[in-house]
């Protein structure tokens, strides 16, 4: 054999060894190059998306995961940069600021500050970054959008609806012992909450129930502020106010302490301790705000052509753990309820929280 057909077999059989590295190489790494096969059937450019929240909570960090999942399920990849304000609004004018310099391809917001801020800096700027926001209450009567049905402006949502009417019916059945409520919100929420104030006074004196309230302007005065107003107190009433939420967990202890029944506006603060919370799942927030994103991001749909919608399926839970500590008894219809699960005024389902 000569010396070239000995190099041709060694050349051959190096190529018939780098075939098989080649094979079993990409056997063993196939979850990888399926993985990379996925990332890249992930067409277009990447989207830059910033998330705006208010103060840290698990309603907005259920809202904002809603909102990452359903953007991530699109056929575009996404970059999320979050912010939050830590209930602080020196704090949240910076990083609107921050966020508006930031080459967005759009922002997520929540709350009404939030979204406020964002909305009158792109306005002032004549920027057209397109905004969606998640659960904030009367978005046309505080002049972030025209109308439900078209916006006007670079803004769409979804929209938080109270309905008193049901939620404290539902108090009127869980706790019919009550005489008193402590309404602990805070007035430059932004949202409405002294018109929603004057709304649940009326429905409380429909219930021969008296009404008190306690101004909060920031959390940190939250506790000096309550503590001193909780004699001769049955219920503890929080609306969906960033403001009071975000300093949930003292209000818990105190009503632990004198033995009043917090009645929280999330579902979130009810897993939290509170012994009743009225609301919708938080999460639902961020999905169906994630569904217009995609439609701008993706479709190429203008925000004022994507109608804002409410979301409005309401659950109230019952903390099993926190209802004796905060005076919530037991009675025949709460009982009952707790066994049955069935449902409150027609429409508002009971779960349990143990």
């Amino acid at each position: 054999m000569n010396k070239g057909t000995i190099a041709a077999l060694g050349s051959i059989s190096i190529n018939i060894a780098l075939i098989f590295y080649c094979l079993y190489t990409q056997y063993k790494e196939a979850p990888k190059l399926e993985a990379i096969v996925k990332i890249h059937e992930r067409t277009g450019a990447l989207f830059k998306v910033a998330i705006f929240e208010p103060a840290p909570h698990p309603a907005i960090d259920d809202i904002t995961s809603g909102f990452k999942q359903t953007l991530e399920q699109g056929t575009h990849p996404y970059d999320f940069k979050i912010f939050n304000a830590n209930g602080n609004k020196t704090l949240q004018r910076s990083q609107a600021e921050e966020i508006v310099h930031g080459d967005y391809n759009l922002i997520f917001t929540i709350g009404a500050s939030c979204t406020q801020i964002i909305k009158e800096l792109t306005a002032k700027k004549e920027l057209k970054t397109p905004v969606v926001f998640g659960a904030i209450s009367n978005p046309v009567e505080t002049g972030i959008i025209a109308s439900m049905e078209s916006s006007g402006n670079n803004v769409t949502g979804v929209a938080e609806v109270a309905d008193y009417k049901k939620q404290l019916a539902a108090l009127t059945i869980l706790k019919p012992t009550t005489r008193s409520v402590l309404l602990v919100y805070d007035p430059g929420h932004g949202t409405g909450l002294e018109k929603d104030k004057n709304e649940i006074e009326q429905i409380l004196n429909s219930y021969n129930i008296k009404l008190q309230a306690v101004p909060v302007y920031n959390a940190g005065e939250l506790q000096q502020k309550v503590e001193g107003m909780l004699s001769g107190i049955d219920v503890v009433l929080v609306l969906m106010d960033n403001t009071v939420v975000s300093a949930i967990d003292g209000l818990i202890r105190l009503c632990n302490r004198y033995g009043v029944t917090l009645y929280a506006s999330d579902l979130n603060s009810g897993l939290k301790g509170a012994a009743l919370a009225f609301g919708v799942t938080q999460k639902d927030y961020g999905v169906e705000s994630g569904k217009k994103a995609l439609a701008i991001l993706e479709q190429g749909k203008e925000p004022s052509s994507i109608p804002s919608t409410p979301l409005d399926a309401f659950f109230v839970t019952v903390n099993e753990s926190t209802m004796e500590q905060q005076n919530l008894l037991l009675n025949p219809t709460l009982t009952f309820l707790l066994q049955e699960t069935r449902f409150v005024d027609g429409s508002t389902q009971l779960t349990t929280n143990g």
